[in-house]
């Protein structure tokens, strides 16, 4: 259904169109943020249980793109590449789950909405609709325009949606402020500690702070610190504007 939209880290970095600095500078922010969430995780002894993520984090995204009046195929974009789930997986999830549903198809004004759009996007949308590849930008654009092309099926969040969404708002904490760390292990610290979030991600940074000064990483504490004083200062208003999504 959606294979279309299966994006990969080679065609990512092709649409956001970077220069080589900028892509120098994209992969050692990855590379940093991926050492952190690989080589920095809590003692599985200290939870309760297993947490399986269930694709918390891919289904919060979806609905919160969509609740924020994204179209389906933008809010799936979304979703990080290297996720365990595919998107025509996700999207049936949603489905099931009677989390979204379908509404026509997302039709596309080539010319005003889109005329920005990378070269290499466009030509990518051309040859998931078996169409020619070849030409200037404005022929790219204009063939789009002829051959009626779309962006795949529609789908609203529903009133179940929107209260999964509530329930699960901490997830928008976590990307706000804890999104360097690896996400099963805050959501296996959060499932076996009580209190509210704020007070659970505080609690979660102390524990990572005792880990960076044993292991004498600088890096490593001043990330947490960073994070635990963001948290000190922000979260409070960030939560109160969280809980009053439509």
């Amino acid at each position: 259904m959606f294979n279309h939209l299966e994006l990969d880290e080679e065609f990512l970095k092709e649409i956001l169109d970077f220069d080589e600095y900028a892509m120098d500078y994209e992969r050692s922010v990855i590379e940093i943020e991926k050492e952190l969430q690989n080589k920095y995780r809590l003692d599985d002894a200290n939870y309760k249980g297993d947490y399986p993520a269930n694709y918390d984090w891919e289904i919060y995204t979806v609905l919160h793109a969509l609740n924020y009046g994204d179209n389906y195929y933008d809010a799936l974009t979304g979703v990080y590449f290297d996720s365990p789930v595919s998107l025509d997986e996700l999207t049936n999830l949603l489905i099931k789950s009677e989390f979204i549903k379908k509404d026509g198809i997302i039709k596309v004004d080539w010319v005003n909405d889109k005329s920005n759009c990378p070269v290499p996007y466009l030509k990518r949308i051309l040859n998931n609709n078996g169409l020619e590849t070849e030409g200037t930008k404005d022929e790219l654009i204009k063939r789009l325009v002829d051959n009626n092309v779309t962006l795949g099926d529609s789908f609203n969040i529903t009133s179940k949606g929107k209260n999964h969404l509530k329930k699960f708002v901490w997830i928008g904490y976590y990307e706000h402020f804890l999104y360097e760390f690896d996400f099963i292990d805050f959501c296996r610290y959060r499932e076996s500690h009580q209190g509210n979030i704020k007070e659970i991600s505080l609690s979660y940074l102390d524990e990572h702070i005792k880990l960076a000064k044993e292991s004498s990483d600088e890096y490593y504490l001043e990330e947490c610190l960073d994070a635990k004083e963001e948290i000190l200062e922000e979260a409070d208003m960030f939560l109160s504007d969280l809980n009053t999504l439509e």
